[in-house]
């Protein structure tokens, strides 16, 4: 195999695995929303500030912002997925 299909699988693969995981969270969902158990995905587009990511470089996102959202689509228990930025 050229390397350059290697370099081109390795750069893809993080999408391969996020697609799915988008395509579970959905199975997951209309599988156990019967038995009251609801499921969903945040997408963290991002990094958590004062953590270990956090190098100062670009702008952070607050862990209690996250930590909002999580509550909200708990309470709310509509919303299958968002993002925060």
């Amino acid at each position: 195999m050229p390397a350059s299909s290697i370099l081109r699988w390795t750069r893809s693969a993080p999408n391969v695995s996020n697609a799915a995981k988008h395509k579970l969270v959905g199975t997951l969902a209309a599988k156990l929303a019967g038995d009251g158990i609801y499921v969903t995905e945040i997408m963290v587009s991002g990094v958590i500030k004062g953590t270990s990511f956090d190098q100062g470089k670009m702008p952070a996102i607050e862990g209690s912002r996250v930590a909002a959202k999580y509550w909200e689509l708990y309470t709310g228990r509509k919303d299958l997925r968002t993002t925060i930025q």
